[in-house]
């Protein structure tokens, strides 16, 4: 069973089109947009993603940069601490900073990670013109 078929069958009142190209349905609805849905559909409803890929990218970017800095901080951070001739309570609350510091890490890579994915698959999904720069 192919997928409009499968489709057709579970929509009520549908008979499979031929051609889908033309609508020969005569109670079909019409196209989904924002302008005939309620505020739900215009606050949580799909973007164009043709206009929005270019952020994915961004934010990726915008995470990674985070991330680095964030790593480059804690290191530099530790090291400082220990090479300092400061009691060792000091040191354990160094320890405990870079902890802390760590666990923010992982917010900006989950950041970084995930648009990229999300670049990727709007990338892929042909939304994103080859030789644009982005």
């Amino acid at each position: 069973m192919d997928y409009q078929s499968a489709s057709s069958s579970l929509l009520p009142n549908s008979t499979p089109n031929p051609n889908p190209n033309t609508n020969s349905n005569s109670n079909s609805k019409p196209p989904v947009s924002s302008e005939n849905q309620g505020p739900m559909y215009t606050l949580f409803g799909p973007l164009d993603a043709s206009k929005y890929c270019w952020l994915f990218y961004i934010l990726s970017v915008v995470g990674f940069v985070l991330l680095a800095l964030v790593l480059i901080v804690a290191v530099v951070g530790l090291v400082v601490a220990q090479r300092s001739g400061k009691s060792a309570k000091a040191k354990q609350g160094a320890w405990v900073v870079f902890g802390g510091v760590m666990l923010i890490s992982v917010q900006y890579a989950y950041l970084y990670f995930t648009n990229r994915l999300l670049y990727t698959m709007c990338s892929t999904s042909g939304h994103i013109k080859k030789g644009s720069g982005s």
